[in-house]
């Protein structure tokens, strides 16, 4: 009797669910069944975004237009450049609301709106995630019962991996639903700081979420954790320290460094960007790497003799023995861009590169400097990847070379290339 009523409670679980019950581990059916849903929900919340964007630059152009008519040409530019900044960047920021009020007020229905756009897809999302883990617990146990182990095994897996998947997902919707926490200034656990988080990042920037696929902010004091769950960092000597940019940040003192190995996630890319903090007052330093010994391809970002930012991808020279011209980058067989802006004046500074199909960029601070024309992939699939000096070979000493002496923070990896709009628009966010 107890076995009916198990059985006929998930039968209908899964019905008002809308996933299969299959009689085998048909685990394909049940994944698409979930993802196809997760995709209905983001397709109606960006329906519903899509009316909000259009009405909030019909209101710009709206107003616009009034005081163009009126001969008020500081407030006709005014609401121009929003419009402008809007198109190229969709998002509006709420630590940067305009001081004209009309445009605050447009700026604060649309950020209102937004975020409950925004608090929707969370919610929606987090319901399905839930509700999927229990159909894949159900089918487990169900499988196990009937001695199906193996089967058993794949839902069990299915359910661990979408756990630590939406990990961050279902911790957020579970401080949602949480009872108040302490009152102001009483003890409590390590908390989060919300400005720069990886759920506060996606929600600035939803059209990068699901390009983003490192985020290190060096924040946990145990290591180097990757936000987004794809590569953890190893620290090899450099420490993670509490005078960061705001909070802990990674400090590198020229004999450390930070491995990312070679991730299948990251390595093999043709396009993608890279944005970081930097602090330094030398004018030399390799600050990230990326070159694959067999291969001798890749690409390395540093400081310069002239304290700039130099990026350079394409084909590395062949090994020399003479230590001072280890590893470096032949550039006549390589594509080279440089900044215009220096980084080596004690000061915290915000670098990206950024390549496309055609070309590399590189930022200081949201400008760009000089860029270069290339049609060769972004990283290598053999390569070593790491912070903070050559990655030529990754377990020896030569290793070090050209390291970088200063300060790291909030790193992070897209698997395709930004606009400068976007590119100035993280720096502005971030700052």
């Amino acid at each position: 009797m107890i076995r009916k009523q198990y059985v006929l409670a998930m039968s209908l679980l899964c019905g008002l669910l809308g996933f299969l019950s299959p009689t085998h581990a048909d685990i394909d059916v049940v994944r698409s069944e979930f993802e196809l849903k997760l995709a209905l929900v983001d397709q109606k919340i960006e329906e519903g975004l899509v009316k909000l964007y259009a009405g909030y630059l019909q209101q710009l152009d709206l107003f616009e237009q009034k005081y163009m008519q009126a001969g008020d040409l500081h407030r006709t530019l005014v609401f121009r450049a929003e419009k402008e900044r809007f198109v190229a960047d969709r998002t509006v920021d709420a630590a940067a609301l305009s001081g004209d009020p009309d445009l605050l007020k447009l700026q604060q229905f649309f950020l209102k709106h937004y975020k409950r756009a925004d608090a929707l897809r969370s919610d929606e999302s987090a319901k399905l995630v839930k509700q999927y883990l229990v159909v894949l617990g159900g089918r487990s146990k169900a499988l196990t019962k009937a001695g199906e182990i193996q089967e058993a095994i794949i839902f069990r897996t299915e359910q661990e991996e979408v756990t630590e998947r939406y990990a961050d997902m279902l911790a957020a919707a579970a401080r949602a639903t949480a009872p108040p926490g302490p009152a102001f200034g009483s003890p409590s656990e390590r908390p989060l700081r919300p400005s720069r988080s990886l759920q506060q990042f996606k929600a600035r920037f939803p059209h990068l979420a699901s390009s983003l696929k490192v985020y290190y902010d060096f924040e946990d004091p145990s290591g180097v954790v990757d936000l987004v769950g794809n590569v953890p960092g190893k620290l090899k000597g450099a420490k993670n320290v509490e005078s960061g940019r705001k909070g802990r940040g990674l400090d590198l003192d020229g004999n450390g460094w930070v491995s990312l190995g070679k991730p299948d996630q990251i390595t093999g890319m043709k396009e993608g960007a890279i944005c970081f903090w930097i602090k330094t007052s030398k004018s030399s330093g390799t600050m990230v790497s990326s070159f694959g010994r067999s291969s001798r391809m890749g690409f390395r970002i540093k400081v310069n003799s002239s304290g700039k930012v130099d990026c350079t991808l394409g084909y590395d020279s062949s090994y020399y023995s003479s230590s001072s011209s280890y590893g470096k980058v032949n550039t006549a067989r390589s594509n080279r861009a440089v900044s215009k802006g220096v980084v080596n004046d004690g000061q915290w500074h915000h670098v990206a590169m950024v390549k496309d199909a055609k070309k590399i960029y590189v930022y200081v601070d949201g400008e760009k400097g000089s860029s270069s024309y290339t049609e060769r992939s972004f990283m290598d699939p053999s390569a070593n990847f790491r912070l903070s000096g050559y990655s030529y070979y990754s377990s020896s000493s030569s290793s070090d070379y050209n390291p970088f002496v200063g300060q790291m923070d909030d790193f992070m990896i897209f698997d395709r290339p930004m606009t400068d709009q976007i590119v100035k628009s993280i720096y502005t966010s971030q700052r």
